[in-house]
């Protein structure tokens, strides 16, 4: 859990350096720039709220192995 939870915070803060910078050096007009930064922070969200999804339904899967009678 520890190592999936390092890769987001990771992958979070990589984001945020990659807009910071995206938004210093880009020579466009700031419309532009806020609406690519708004939707590439809603693909991250989706992306990251997939990604939970699908760690939720295998931890719920394994949990249910687990709770199952053993024959």
């Amino acid at each position: 859990m520890q190592r999936v939870l390092s890769f987001f915070a990771g992958a979070l803060s990589g984001a945020l350096v990659g807009a910071t910078l995206m938004v210093l050096f880009t020579p466009a007009p700031g419309k532009t720039i806020r609406s690519d930064l708004q939707n590439r922070v809603q693909t991250l969200r989706d992306e990251m709220q997939g990604a939970a999804s699908a760690r939720r339904a295998e931890m719920e899967a394994q949990l249910a192995r687990l709770r199952a009678p053993q024959s």
